[in-house]
């Protein structure tokens, strides 16, 4: 069975504490899968032009510490993000913040 958790359930603001990303973390290490597919919207960013989210800088690198503790073979496919100078700050905060807790 697959499930998904979206940018929108994860909340507005602060995404590492938020109920919805531990639940989402949680589950994923209940499954034990083999490969987990990340679609990383950066444009929850709050700078960016097309939405209203408010992630930090730091929230992305924090994000991809958490999908590192899981130590799961991770593909990340980059879909969102329309302030690009500033996207591409934070799809590199989440790959370090992953690289930083992972175990691989």
């Amino acid at each position: 069975m697959l499930s998904m958790v979206t940018s929108s359930e994860v909340g507005r603001s602060h995404p590492p504490r938020s109920e919805a990303l531990q639940a989402a973390l949680q589950e994923i290490k209940n499954r034990s899968p083999d490969v987990l597919i990340v679609s990383l919207g950066v444009d929850t960013f709050k700078g960016d032009p097309m939405t209203k989210f408010l992630f930090e800088n730091d929230d992305f690198n924090r994000m991809g510490e958490l999908i590192g503790s899981l130590s799961v073979s991770t593909l990340f496919v980059q879909e969102g993000g329309y302030d690009t100078q500033k996207g591409g700050i934070n799809v590199l905060n989440v790959l370090a913040g992953y690289l930083s807790a992972s175990k691989l």
